[in-house]
């Protein structure tokens, strides 16, 4: 074969090769906007992601397929009653999504985090003044001046949210020691069960506090705090990353996330709450 040829058939195998992967390409994104106004979320983003990985330089696909993927993320969160997360998620929403299909269950979903804060601040409420109403102030056996601070210490309390807080953390504090305890007794010792229990304790306790100081402070202070979390969780990842790193055990890495977790919801009590 002389070199011409050679050099022929090369550039005909060249121009095939790209013309099929354009193609693969194409069709992907052809596929990805059906499914979007269909609004096959999954599909559509599996579609985009495959046209993304062929090489598209689109800068619609990329902008469709994080708007759906941040969606995807936030609805997850939402289903595990993560508020907090599922707002930041939402947040980091492109605001060109209302130019696509999916606009209507962006809004949607937006309501319903919003519906679940509320029903989530209407059920603490019920359950405190429940709580309230429980309370039976003892009259025998006590002295006069005694009810007297007893009554003074209950009022106090009432009105200081910071105080309640910490009373709560305490408590938190004396269940997670009561965990450690009980799971170290057992016959069949497993050494993550308290530190991952400890840390679900501490994460659900920080989400409350984070929906109480959604209700109580100013927006501006709240736009402060929510880049000074976003900030925060960055630095929790990223012990998780260097937990992979360095080959720590899953033991450390649950009692450092939860150790952290539990500094940030004193932290948050003692410096945001009156």
């Amino acid at each position: 074969m002389n070199k011409s040829l050679s050099v022929f058939l090369t550039l005909i195998l060249l121009v095939g090769l790209t013309g099929c992967s354009n193609s693969t390409e194409t069709k992907s994104i052809e596929e990805g906007k059906l499914y979007l106004a269909d609004k096959e979320y999954e599909k559509a983003l599996s579609s985009f992601e495959i046209a993304l990985n062929d090489g598209s330089n689109d800068a619609e696909v990329e902008e469709i397929y994080n708007i759906l993927n941040k969606y995807k993320e936030s609805k997850i969160f939402l289903d595990k009653k993560d508020i907090k997360n599922s707002e930041i998620a939402l947040s980091e929403i492109d605001d060109s999504y209302t130019d696509y299909a999916i606009k209507e269950d962006i809004e949607k979903l937006k309501n319903e985090v919003e519906d679940l804060k509320v029903s989530i601040y209407e059920q603490e409420k019920e359950d405190k003044e429940e709580s309230t109403k429980n309370i039976e102030e003892p009259v025998e056996k006590i002295p006069e001046k005694a009810k007297e601070d007893t009554k003074q210490e209950i009022t106090s309390t009432n009105i200081n949210k910071k105080n309640e807080y910490l009373q709560k953390f305490y408590i938190i504090e004396q269940k997670v020691t009561q965990i450690y305890d009980e799971s170290s007794s057992k016959a069949e010792y497993n050494p993550i069960e308290a530190p991952e229990k400890g840390y679900m304790l501490w994460d659900d306790f920080l989400n409350e506090i984070w929906s109480v100081l959604k209700n109580d402070l100013f927006e501006s202070e709240m736009a402060k705090l929510t880049n000074e979390q976003r900030q925060w969780i960055a630095n929790k990842e990223s012990i998780e990353q260097t937990n992979y790193d360095e080959g720590l055990s899953t033991q450390t890495y649950l009692e450092t996330i939860s150790q952290a977790t539990r500094s940030r919801c004193k932290d948050l009590i003692e410096g945001y709450m009156d």
